[in-house]
């Protein structure tokens, strides 16, 4: 009698995981959704690398916003490995993240069916997403102004303004400002807090003291880009990603950078220091 019944028990078993696995693979013949439709039904999207992950929540390091610019360098979105048998996060996955909600709280996945909710960060994806916001360039005054620029081969996106030289033959172009935006240089190093130091000279020199903690020992910093646009500082610091074969222990691994600023030449005022999204000022009392 067992031996009847196992058999048949063994082929019920079978059958559930088939359906089960069925329920959770994209319909024969279905294709996932374009990346225009994406854009359209997503509040937010952007870039990013995940810096941790707690099913069904995330919290993700935006390197470069393409949709709803303006959010926190850092954020946490929920829903993921919930409605998707492929779309599993794993610690410092790089992708493009589709949302939904109040970013200044916590946002959504937003899906494709079965075909999960992120897309693979390439220089295709990017022009794709470029093409589907609000890119299209603005003529005034004599400044052309480009909002997005999709660049073939590299994966980021940037924006510019160009002035149009109205007397060449034939139409040439300069660039006359460059809009500083989260991700043009690669993944942030995680900044915690910032000290903005004015060493007693003159001229005035100031520096500028950057903490942060890496969440596991291959943490390295990269580089570090400084950009003066008027009266702020981006500065922008970067982290190197883990070596192939690498063994990563799970220790927080703090680290501090002190960056010089070039402040030779500058007027009296207060000025703005960004550093990957943290913020102070200081203030020139007289011309340096």
């Amino acid at each position: 009698m067992n031996s009847i019944l196992q058999p048949r028990l063994f082929a019920v078993v079978l059958s559930l995981l088939g359906q089960a696995a069925i329920a959770c693979s994209p319909a024969v013949g279905s294709q996932p959704a374009s990346l225009a439709e994406k854009v359209r039904t997503a509040t937010y999207v952007f870039e990013g690398i995940v810096t941790a992950v707690n099913p069904p929540q995330a919290t993700i390091q935006v390197t470069q916003y393409f949709k709803g610019r303006g959010g926190p360098a850092q954020l946490t979105m929920t829903g993921f490995n919930e409605h998707s048998c492929s779309d599993f996060l794993t610690f410092e996955q790089h992708a493009i993240f589709f949302g939904e909600g109040d970013i200044n709280s916590m946002l959504t996945a937003v899906y494709d069916g079965a075909f999960g909710s992120t897309r693979a960060v390439s220089s295709e994806n990017i022009a794709a997403i470029a093409a589907a916001v609000d890119c299209m360039a603005a003529y005034h005054n004599g400044q052309l102004h480009v909002p997005c620029i999709a660049v073939t081969g590299i994966d980021k996106m940037y924006g510019a303004d160009l002035s149009w030289q109205a007397s060449s033959n034939p139409m040439l172009f300069s660039v006359t400002d460059v809009q500083t935006s989260n991700g043009i240089y690669g993944p942030k190093a995680p900044i915690n807090a910032i000290k903005i130091v004015i060493l007693e000279s003159f001229p005035v020199q100031v520096h500028v003291v950057a903490k942060g903690v890496f969440m596991n020992g291959c943490g390295r910093i990269d580089q570090i880009h400084t950009v003066r646009t008027g009266n702020t500082f981006n500065i922008n610091i970067t982290k190197n990603a883990p070596l192939v074969g690498e063994i990563c222990t799970m220790a927080l691994v703090p680290f501090e950078e002190v960056i010089e600023l070039d402040v030779y030449g500058l007027k009296a005022g207060t000025y703005t220091v960004d550093v990957n999204g943290v913020t102070d000022t200081f203030k020139l009392d007289v011309d340096n």
